[in-house]
C-alpha cells in the first residue's frame, strides 16, 4: 500500500494490566500472609488466555487455592469463583555479584537472587472476553516457613501473560525479625550504666526462659532450637505433650522468627543463688534489633528477695 502522507494505525487490542498488594510487611514464622492480585482488562481484549505468573522464594509457602471475585460473565455455568496455582519453573540461588569496571567486558553489579518456586493461574479466554473493561480481583494466601531469612525480605513477584505481552513484575516482600537476649548479674550493674555498658558485661549462666505474647497471661510462644538459635513458630500452639517448645537457656540467646512488635520475656528458673524475676520482660523486636548484637540484657540479684508490694512491708527487714 502507497500512502502520500503519514498514516496513524490504531491498535484495537489492548493490553491487560495488574496490580498487588499484601495485607502485612513483617510476619512470624507461621503466620499467613495474604495477597490480592487486581486484573484489569481492556474493553477492545481479545478472547485469549490470561496467564497470572507468581513467583514466589521459598521462605514461603504458597497456598495454591485462588478466590476470584468480579467475573460478569452472563452465563452463569461460565462464571468462576476460583482458579489454582500450578507449579511451573523455579528459580536457582545466586550470590551478589560486585562490580568490576576493569574486566573486559567490565562487570555490572548484580544483587543476590533467592530461591524461589514460579506458579501459573490460568484465567480462562472466554471469561477474559465476558469481562472486558472490567476487573477481577484474585486473592490467595502463603505462610511464613522456617526457611525465612532474618531482615531479608521473603518476595513475591507477580505478572501477566496475554498473547505476546508479559507485564512487569509488580514485588511485595515480608520480613521476619530476631532479637538476642543476655543474662547478666545485677551487682556488676552501676548507676547511669547504659544498654550498651550492660551489653558488654559477662554473661551469667544458669538462666531458663519462655516467650509470650503479653506482660500477664497472654499466650505462650513456641520456639525451637536449631543450631545456635531458637526459631519461633507461631503456627503451633504450645503443648507440652505434643508441641512442647524447647527452653531459652541464658547466658545469651538468640531468638529468630518473628513479626516486628512487643514480646515478653519469663524467667522460669534462675540462676543458682540468684532471686528470679517477678516480672516478664518487654524486648520491641524490629528491623533494626538482629541476631548480630544483644538487644535485651536482663539482671538477675543474688541474696534474700524484698517483699513484694502489698506483703508486710520492709520496716520489719531494716529491724532484723
Amino acid at each position: 500500500v502507497q500512502t502520500l502522507s503519514p498514516v496513524t494505525i490504531n491498535e484495537k487490542n489492548e493490553y491487560p494490566g495488574n496490580t498487588k498488594t499484601e495485607n502485612k510487611e513483617t510476619a512470624s514464622i507461621g503466620e499467613v500472609v495474604t495477597y490480592t492480585v487486581t486484573v484489569t482488562i481492556p474493553e477492545t481484549v481479545a478472547e485469549k488466555d490470561i496467564n497470572v505468573v507468581d513467583t514466589i522464594t521459598n521462605g514461603l509457602t504458597l497456598n495454591t487455592a485462588i478466590t476470584v471475585a468480579g467475573d460478569e460473565n452472563p452465563t452463569e455455568a461460565s462464571r468462576i469463583t476460583s482458579l489454582t496455582f500450578t507449579q511451573t519453573g523455579t528459580v536457582a540461588a545466586q550470590e551478589a555479584v560486585a562490580a568490576d569496571p576493569q574486566a573486559d567486558p567490565p562487570v555490572e553489579a548484580q544483587p543476590a537472587v533467592k530461591a524461589a518456586t514460579v506458579y501459573t493461574a490460568t484465567i480462562p479466554a472466554a471469561t477474559v472476553k465476558a469481562n472486558a473493561g472490567k476487573t477481577l480481583t484474585l486473592t490467595y494466601t502463603a505462610t511464613v516457613n522456617s526457611n525465612a531469612v532474618v531482615n531479608d525480605a521473603e518476595k513475591n513477584d507477580a505478572h501477566i501473560e496475554y498473547d505476546h505481552y508479559v507485564s512487569k513484575d509488580v514485588e511485595v516482600g515480608v520480613e521476619t525479625h530476631a532479637f538476642t537476649l543476655k543474662k547478666i548479674d545485677g551487682a556488676d550493674v552501676t548507676n547511669g550504666m547504659t544498654d550498651e555498658q550492660k551489653f558488654a558485661l559477662d554473661a551469667l549462666d544458669g538462666a531458663e526462659f519462655s516467650l509470650w505474647t503479653a506482660a500477664e497471661n497472654g499466650t505462650q510462644i513456641y520456639v525451637k532450637k536449631v543450631g545456635d538459635v531458637y526459631r519461633a513458630d507461631v503456627s503451633k500452639t504450645v503443648d507440652n505433650d505434643t508441641n512442647k517448645p524447647d527452653v531459652i537457656e541464658a547466658g545469651e540467646a538468640t531468638i529468630e522468627g518473628l513479626a516486628a512488635g512487643t514480646y515478653y520475656l519469663q524467667e522460669d528458673k534462675a540462676p543458682t543463688g540468684y532471686n528470679p524475676l517477678t516480672e516478664r520482660q518487654p524486648i520491641t523486636v524490629s528491623a533494626t534489633t538482629s541476631a548480630n548484637g544483644v538487644d535485651i540484657a536482663v539482671e538477675n540479684n543474688s541474696g534474700p528477695p524484698l517483699p513484694s508490694t502489698g506483703g508486710i512491708g520492709t520496716p520489719i527487714f531494716y529491724v532484723v
